[in-house]
């Protein structure tokens, strides 16, 4: 049956937990600049998920009701891996309460998250991933090759990390599930491999580029030119494709 929704209601929510503000990057188009080092306590983390349970029982609002069949639940930093005993309580917790409950919710939520790789291979990551793996939706951030990667993210030391983040997003791929989807920084400093960036992910076999724009600093009219530039070299290239090997319509770049 067909449900009536209110303008601002949803049947699928997504609510973010910023589980930590630290970070162990310091990419130079970072706006977090001056990153903390607190870490979301577990009294919190069990609080916003019997919020989430409230606000569906109490059916008294529009952000989550009866209605809303579904939950994302989204992890940021920092860097969100490094809580990943945080992430991993409230994933552990929420299920309970839907198993408590007999609720729906246990059939339809995921758990997303974006990562720079640092700490993947750790045994506390692994472990999350085999455990909720059928429920999660998870991308590592990649600036494209390596020299263009390792020219803006890295870490404290000044090393890049796209050989950390590069072999994350192999196994992750080759283990647990071929999502084929990364992240990536646009900035005034890499505005002109832009193409350079779009082709080496069709070559590692990448259909979906989430692009999300530096917003923070001031873009020139000289930056902005380049970037429409770039942009419709970018669309010729897909529609070239579009006739080869590769279908455009299964390139998707979204900017975020």
């Amino acid at each position: 049956p067909s449900i009536a929704l209110k303008p601002n209601e949803s049947l699928t929510r997504n609510v973010t937990f910023q589980v930590t503000d630290s970070c162990d990057l310091n990419c130079l188009y970072c706006y977090q600049q001056n990153k903390g080092k607190r870490f979301m306590s577990k009294e919190t983390a069990r609080k916003a998920v019997d919020l989430l349970f409230k606000m569906y029982y109490d059916d008294d609002g529009e952000f989550i009701n009866k209605k809303t069949k579904a939950i994302i639940l989204d992890f940021i930093g920092g860097e969100p891996l490094l809580a990943i005993d945080i992430i991993d309580y409230i994933c552990t917790y929420f299920v309970k309460k839907c198993l408590e409950l007999n609720h729906p919710w246990l059939y339809t939520w995921r758990a997303s998250m974006t990562t720079n790789g640092t700490h993947y291979f750790s045994d506390g990551v692994q472990n999350f991933l085999k455990k909720f793996g059928d429920n999660i939706s998870f991308s590592i951030t990649i600036d494209g090759p390596k020299e263009i990667h390792d020219s803006c993210r890295v870490h404290k030391d000044g090393r890049g990390n796209f050989d950390e983040a590069y072999a994350a997003m192999k196994h992750y791929n080759a283990n647990y599930k071929s999502e084929l989807g990364t992240k990536v920084t646009i900035a005034p400093e890499n505005l002109k491999e832009i193409n350079r960036i779009v082709n080496f992910f069709i070559g590692e076999g990448i259909k979906i580029i989430h692009a999300n724009c530096v917003f923070e600093e001031k873009w020139s009219l000289e930056q902005a030119q380049i970037f429409y530039k770039e942009l419709k070299l970018m669309a010729d290239t897909l529609l070239k494709l579009n006739d080869e090997t590769t279908s455009a319509n299964e390139m998707i770049i979204h900017k975020t």
